[in-house]
């Protein structure tokens, strides 16, 4: 299959429909779950086991060792990314840069710190991808883990009433 270079010249399905972020506003969408109410759902992306609370009411590992947070959130990241972490930055190794997970973390650190984004809110084919994650999760209830969202206050929007948005 040849993918053509510019995506604008892809055909769209006729059905599909553009949905920008400012029509979400109107839409019944997901509950924002709290990390009070999310805490029992996470657990440590290394071993998989459920998350604690200290005595003082800090997210720790099972092992004890405090989450880092990040405003109100915490920094659940495996052991191979924590390590990077000084302060509010990675630090990079360019000649380890050829690992995937490594490759992943860079590119996000990139976009945090001003680096180009996916999509702009303008952009059609965000409108559509809008469209799309709404018809497909229509009937969804329950929880949902969004990992890797861009804007979770957009994000969380994509999808409708009855979800638990975490």
């Amino acid at each position: 299959m040849n993918i053509p270079s510019d995506w604008s010249t892809i055909p769209i399905q006729t059905e599909e429909a553009a949905l920008s972020p400012h029509d979400l506003v109107a839409l019944p969408s997901a509950h924002v779950c709290s990390l009070s109410e999310a805490f029992e759902l996470l657990a440590c992306p290394d071993t998989h086991v459920p998350l604690k609370r200290t005595h003082a009411g800090a997210l720790a590992l099972p092992d004890d060792t405090p989450l880092d947070m990040r405003g109100a959130r915490p920094v659940l990241l495996p052991q191979f990314a924590r390590s990077r972490i000084q302060g509010a930055n990675y630090v990079f190794n360019p000649a380890a840069l050829h690992a995937p997970g490594l490759q992943y973390l860079y590119l996000g650190d990139v976009k945090a710190h001003g680096g180009d984004q996916n999509s702009s809110f303008d952009d059609i084919w965000y409108h559509r991808h809008i469209y799309r994650a709404r018809e497909l999760t229509r009937g969804a209830r329950g929880s949902l883990l969004d990992i890797g969202c861009d804007t979770p206050s957009v994000s969380s929007r994509q999808f409708p009433a009855g979800i638990d948005y975490v």
